[in-house]
């Protein structure tokens, strides 16, 4: 089965009121996950204020950098993107079980996630985490991404945070 998930790339300017971000300025992202396309939205922080947000929609305080010559993992958007995909469980289509699953494996490399233990019910196994700071536990769906699938969707997380253009995943 061949699916394809169109992320939309950060922005070098307001999505309210078009204006150019400045090198470093403070920007509001915001995505809301759909069924076939993640849709990122950046926007000035008066335009931010002044707008009404939809209960589905994710955000998260960063900055632009225009002059960025690396990617830089926007952790804080990591955490946002995760807890927006916590609810979904088992019942999300594969794809986003995917991308919960690379992006809980992120949050563990930086430390904002701890291993607290894994299980097994049925044949499926589960990675449980926990955010550093907290005693809430999540289950997280353990998934054999073969290292084009994975590439894939890590190629589609930089799109989002660092706005590259994503290849088409399979």
């Amino acid at each position: 089965m061949t699916t394809t998930w169109k992320i939309g790339r950060r922005s070098p300017g307001c999505a309210g009121c078009s204006r150019a971000f400045d090198d470093g300025e403070r920007v509001f992202s915001s995505i809301a996950i759909g069924e076939a396309r993640i849709d990122r939205l950046d926007r000035c922080a008066s335009c931010h204020r002044a707008r009404e947000r939809a209960p589905e929609e994710v955000h998260w305080r960063t900055r632009h950098h225009a002059s960025r010559k690396r990617a830089r993992v926007d952790v804080a958007g990591l955490v946002e993107v995760f807890r927006a995909l916590l609810p979904s469980g088992e019942t999300a289509d594969e794809k986003t079980r995917d991308l919960r699953y690379l992006v809980a494996l992120l949050l563990l490399r930086h430390r904002k996630l701890r291993l607290v233990a894994t299980r097994t019910r049925g044949e499926r196994d589960y990675l449980v985490v926990a955010f550093s700071r907290s005693k809430e536990e999540h289950d997280v769906l353990v998934s054999d991404l073969p290292k084009e699938r994975a590439d894939a969707l890590r190629e589609e997380l930089l799109a989002l945070f660092e706005g590259r253009v994503a290849a088409t995943s399979d």
